[in-house]
C-alpha cells in the first residue's frame, strides 16, 4: 500500500472544500488511515506513507501501537542546506533494522540533483526532468 494522506492538522484552510479535504486531516486522520491499512494489508504486506517531516515521529508511534514496524525512511529536503520537509516511511509487521536515507531535490544552482532525477526517471517522458524544469 502506498499512501499520500492529508498532510495538515489545524493549519489555515483555503475555503475550497475539496482541496481542504485532500490536504487536511478532517476527512481522514492518521489513526483512520492505519485502520484502513490494517483491514487491507496482507500479513506479509508492507506500506509506505509520505508525510510532512514534523509528523514522522507521531506517525511512527501510531504505527508501532498498531503493531507495524518502521523498516526504512527517506528524509527529503529542498537542497543540502535546507532542513528536511518531507519523509517517506516504509512499514511492515516484521521488525527489521531501520534503513535511513536522505534526498536533496535540487542543487544550490537550482538544477535537480542526480539522485532526484534517478529516483523519478520512470515517471517522466523521455525528455525527463530537464524538459519539466523548463515548464516550471
Amino acid at each position: 500500500i502506498i499512501c499520500n494522506p492529508p498532510f495538515f492538522v489545524g493549519d489555515l484552510k483555503s475555503g475550497n472544500k475539496k482541496k481542504d479535504a485532500a490536504r487536511h486531516d478532517t476527512s481522514l486522520t492518521l489513526q483512520q488511515l492505519l485502520m484502513v491499512i490494517d483491514n487491507h494489508l496482507s500479513l506479509q504486506g508492507s506500506f509506505a506513507v509520505l508525510l510532512p517531516y514534523p509528523r514522522l515521529g507521531f506517525f511512527t508511534k501510531l504505527a508501532a501501537a498498531a503493531n507495524y514496524f518502521l523498516n526504512e525512511q527517506l528524509l527529503i529536503r529542498h537542497t543540502d542546506t535546507h532542513p528536511f520537509f518531507r519523509g517517506i516511511l516504509f512499514f511492515s509487521r516484521k521488525k527489521t533494522a531501520v534503513t535511513s536515507k536522505e534526498l536533496a531535490i535540487k542543487e544550490a544552482t537550482g538544477a535537480y540533483t542526480p539522485a532526484f532525477i534517478k529516483l523519478l526517471e520512470d515517471y517522466y517522458l523521455p525528455e525527463g526532468l530537464a524538459a519539466t524544469e523548463k515548464c516550471l
